[in-house]
């Protein structure tokens, strides 16, 4: 192919496939909007290639009243899977079986526990990340940790290696030893030391 253009010959690697269909289904129903200074132009393209209403339920977004109110809920600490057993109304609960067979589909009906456990991760993520970037993150851990009493030593791509260390200019090296750590060193130390060959770390 090169650089003369041409199609792309695309081999799939896995034979993976997806629990959820793709949402890109060639339907040609569009709603165009255009916003201009002093107006908003929109453009309606009727026609769907696929079912509606209920049986089109498990491909839409779940709404925002919903994901705020999985939020709360994660929040207050109800586990997981009652979260669920509250957002499908216990409809998959033995002695509301029969709910099952009513006309009436429900989006929140076909939220799945990897819906649920996404919005529980950005949830932890507001303790876990202290900043939007990675960098910027692990320098506030480090300062926090120090702070707390914990040693942290830490190089950063951009810092010169101490010298007579053998470590790369260019190597991150982030050293942590809680204060239990340290106190089981003091105590132990003389005697026994642990490696972790998994995570490279002493």
């Amino acid at each position: 192919r090169g650089s003369s253009g041409g199609k792309k010959e695309y081999h799939k690697k896995f034979a993976w496939t997806r629990k959820k269909p793709y949402k890109g289904t060639g339907c040609k129903c569009r709603l165009r909007i255009t916003v201009y200074e002093d107006r908003v132009a929109g453009r309606y393209t009727p026609g769907h290639n696929h079912s509606l209403g209920k049986e089109n339920a498990r491909f839409t977004s779940i709404s925002d009243t919903t994901r705020t109110q999985i939020e709360a809920m994660l929040r207050s600490g109800i586990s997981v899977a009652n979260v669920l057993r509250n957002l499908h109304n216990r409809a998959f609960d033995e002695e509301n079986r029969s709910q099952l067979f009513t006309e009436q589909g429900s989006r929140n009906h076909f939220i799945t526990r990897a819906d649920v456990r996404r919005i529980e991760k950005t949830i932890e993520q507001e303790t876990i990340r202290l900043a939007k970037g990675d960098g910027e993150s692990v320098l506030l851990w480090a300062e926090r940790l120090r702070k707390e009493g914990h040693y942290v030593s830490l190089k950063a791509t951009s810092d010169a290696p101490p010298e007579g260390s053998g470590i790369e200019g260019s190597a991150f090296v982030l050293i942590i030893q809680t204060q239990y750590q340290a106190e089981c060193w003091e105590k132990h130390g003389g005697r026994f030391a642990g490696i972790d060959a998994t995570h490279n770390t002493t």
